[in-house]
């Protein structure tokens, strides 16, 4: 099973820590918030332990 990181926009305070320790560049700006760029995402989890408030999570690539 293959993961990637998912970003909860509603509980985003765009702190920009996820995309800071992502070495993929997975996660940019989309306007006033961040997305996850699936097919650069190696599904490490970095940008997960990363975020204080609990707002990115792994869940299965959709293949």
């Amino acid at each position: 099973m293959s993961l990637v990181a998912e970003i909860n926009r509603t509980t985003c305070r765009k702190c920009r820590r996820c995309s800071g320790t992502c070495s993929n560049g997975t996660i940019e700006r989309a306007g006033a918030s961040f997305r996850v760029v699936a097919e650069l995402c190696s599904g490490c989890g970095a940008c997960v332990d990363m975020c204080p408030w609990k707002s990115v999570k792994l869940v299965s690539r959709q293949e």
